[in-house]
């Protein structure tokens, strides 16, 4: 499970989400010795919504990270076939890995 692909509004911090150990139980395709690319922080003054906890602001610092996500993906698997799952907003990553704008690109309902 990597932190860095998070969805839009990422809420990071211990107890927030369960643990890839949690999440094992469940889809033992997890790897639980899976070191995180990237660190998701929040964004400074907001919280969310549902949980009251500070989390990353929507869509500008989400946009940023999918970059910085992008970049990191490609050192640590260059050369390399990789799959990432995720939600309609990967289209941010999809546009930060070819270099382009996100304008033209479709959302779905799931990315792979």
């Amino acid at each position: 499970i990597e932190e860095g692909l998070s969805e839009a509004h990422a809420t990071p911090g211990e107890g927030v989400l369960p643990t890839a150990r949690d999440r094992f139980a469940y889809f033992p395709q997890v790897d639980v010795s899976h070191r995180r690319l990237l660190k998701v922080s929040p964004t400074p003054g907001y919280q969310c919504a549902m949980t009251g906890n500070p989390c990353e602001a929507f869509a500008g610092h989400y946009a940023v990270r999918m970059g910085h996500m992008a970049r990191k993906l490609e050192e640590a698997f260059r050369g390399r076939t990789v799959l990432c799952f995720s939600h309609a907003a990967s289209v941010a990553l999809v546009a930060a890995l070819l270099r382009r704008s996100m304008r033209g690109l479709k959302f779905a309902p799931c990315g792979v």
